[in-house]
């Protein structure tokens, strides 16, 4: 016995719609993977724009070495990474007189994260005895 299919009808079955509770755990699910999706790029969007912010200029940082007083000041006084900046320092000893025949060499490094370290000499300032500059590139 052969049957046959009344013209206009499907061979596939109805799919029978979601229940309410599976429709609304469906939303729930759709609805947190948007929010993780948007707080991703709330967290990048806020990270690139992290570098356009002003940060506190470097003041003037003065250490004791022994018996010797070292000042650091930096021009510009935030430095941009991969650009050039000077680095002055001014060296005193106890009694406060300044240091003129000091050989200086420097290690520039980042703290935050290992980009290698920049070192060299300060050469003496002639027109001020204690005083040293060098020309650093921070590495980025």
């Amino acid at each position: 016995m052969q049957t046959t299919e009344p013209m206009g009808e499907s061979a596939t079955p109805a799919v029978p719609p979601l229940s309410a509770t599976a429709s609304r755990a469906r939303r729930r699910a759709l609805i947190a993977i948007a929010a993780m999706g948007g707080l991703l790029v709330a967290l990048w969007f806020g990270d690139a724009l992290a570098g356009l912010l002003p940060t506190a200029p470097y003041a003037p940082t003065t250490r004791t070495a022994g018996n010797l007083r070292v000042t650091l000041a930096l021009s510009p006084a935030q430095p941009r990474a991969g650009a050039p900046f000077a680095a002055q320092l001014a060296i005193a000893d106890a009694s406060h007189q300044p240091v003129p025949a000091a050989t200086v060499t420097y290690a520039w490094e980042m703290v935050s994260m290992d980009m290698g370290t920049a070192t060299g000499h300060a050469d003496p300032v002639t027109a001020a005895p204690g005083h040293y500059a060098a020309r650093v590139t921070a590495a980025m």
